[in-house]
């Protein structure tokens, strides 16, 4: 993996970690799982959220814009904002740039 590929990671990484423990009480992240792409459910940062911040019955959506925390209760359902070197990375894995993290089944 390139430096800018790996910065792009970190950065990912760090923002995740600083948005969602304090937020939801999610797990720390050191790295990413594997994830599908092009599918908000089951995207890499998606399968990162549903493993470590996980919904008893339901769901995490990643766009490039904005993730979405849906509980079963959607009046619990909650937004954030995803920052362009974030949409950036989900955009290249999408594109498939993050071969390592792509869920091969």
């Amino acid at each position: 993996m390139d430096i800018t590929k790996i910065k792009m990671l970190q950065s990912t990484l760090s923002w995740l970690n600083e948005t969602f423990i304090s937020s939801v009480g999610m797990k720390p992240l050191e790295d990413l799982p594997y994830g599908k792409r092009s599918n908000s459910k089951t995207c890499v940062i998606a399968m990162a959220l549903n493993t470590n911040a996980p919904l008893e019955g339901g769901y995490w959506s990643v766009t490039n814009h904005e993730i979405r925390m849906m509980p079963e209760n959607v009046d619990m359902a909650q937004t954030w904002h995803v920052p362009s070197e974030v949409g950036d990375f989900i955009n290249m894995f999408d594109e498939g740039s993050f071969p390592e993290y792509i869920d091969r089944e």
